[in-house]
């Protein structure tokens, strides 16, 4: 009896294999299982726990990277409202796209 398939390794060209060991290299790195201290790192952060009718006006960050400098907090622009009944523990507004044009 003939075989009908039959099992031979694959030979990738040498950009191929060039291209396949820095994809295997990038996804190891991009997991967290490269190198050490190239992980991911919070620049800012916000809580906004505890905020009602859109939040705070330049609401500050809760924390921040000690090598950042003039940090400002989340304000909003002059188009954007904040009418009553907002969701409780967020920020934000109403009317971005009014700002949008202003590049805001």
């Amino acid at each position: 009896m003939k075989a009908i398939f039959t099992a031979r390794p694959f030979n990738f060209p040498k950009a191929s294999q060039k291209n396949f060991c820095f994809s295997l290299f990038m996804f190891i790195l991009l997991l967290g299982g490269g190198f050490k201290g190239l992980g991911q790192t919070t620049l800012l952060s916000w809580d906004v726990n505890g905020q009602t009718n859109y939040g705070t006006q330049g609401l500050a960050p809760t924390s921040s990277n000690s090598k950042l400098e003039a940090i400002t907090g989340f304000t909003r622009a002059s188009g954007v409202t904040t009418p009553s009944g907002a969701a409780a523990n967020g920020w934000g507004g109403e009317n971005w796209a009014a700002t949008e044009a202003l590049g805001i």
